[in-house]
């Protein structure tokens, strides 16, 4: 293993360890929710059996059962967010990334190693700038799909990001291990659609944004139109690439 392999799968037991925390986090938060919903509902039952033959005492009830009811909705809307982040990290946990490009902004000195997957992943959710993982569709990521080393832009809202791309890196994981990883001065290199193509349907589909194209990146990111037709044979991805 040279030393460029053995750099880039300490990051990933890294990235993994965040991930398997998180995930654990995010388990205990549920549980506490669940209790919760579980004590609402037990007191929702108990106010139901309250006597409600004095006017004041239905307008107490009521009340009573109207805030129950909307803390309820809050805690399993919560719930329901909590659940979606924990089914993202757990599939972030067998495939983090795809792919790395190395971005220096205008005249900065600092490089910015962007690692690029189905999800964000922050190190520490409180700071903004701690990404482990940036989603495919975030605006920086589109210099992965349109651009070679050399000069790179992305668009930012109304902004226009000029910088250079240093590095552009292609991975292919398994089960949360890298099988192969090449560095790269094409759109998308041969080798990963023949490894990700090659791959049974299920793990085609999974991994397809790992083999977008440049047009149909700028396809996928248009917003200028307000109706777009996605043609293609079925099979080829065009829910998946519009999710």
């Amino acid at each position: 293993m040279n030393r460029e392999q053995q750099v880039e799968e300490e990051r990933l037991r890294f990235v993994k360890q965040t991930i398997e925390k998180k995930l654990i986090e995010i388990e205990a938060s549920v549980r506490g929710i669940r209790n919760d919903e579980n004590q609402l509902r037990s007191e929702f039952r108990d106010d139901l059996k309250i006597n409600l033959d004095n006017i004041w005492d239905q307008f107490e009830t009521y009340a009573s059962l109207s805030q129950q009811s909307n803390t309820l909705a809050i805690k399993e809307q919560t719930r329901l967010h909590i659940e979606k982040q924990h089914k993202i990290l757990s599939r972030l946990r067998l495939s983090p990334y795809f792919a790395r490009v190395d971005f220096k902004e205008g005249d900065s000195d600092f490089v910015e190693n962007i690692y690029i997957g189905i999800a964000t992943l922050r190190e520490n959710e409180e700071n903004l700038d701690s990404f482990l993982i940036y989603d495919w569709r975030a605006p920086i990521s589109s210099i992965y799909y349109d651009h070679v080393p050399g000069p790179a832009t992305y668009e930012f809202g109304e902004e226009k990001v000029s910088g250079e791309m240093l590095l552009k890196r292609q991975f292919v994981l398994k089960n949360g291990s890298i099988e192969s990883m090449f560095d790269t001065s094409l759109a998308i290199v041969d080798e990963l659609l023949k490894e990700i193509l090659g791959k049974q349907a299920t793990i085609q589909m999974k991994n397809i944004v790992a083999t977008i194209q440049k047009d149909q990146n700028q396809i996928i990111r248009n917003t200028k139109s307000n109706t777009l037709i996605i043609q293609g044979a079925a099979g080829s991805g065009k829910t998946v690439n519009t999710n």
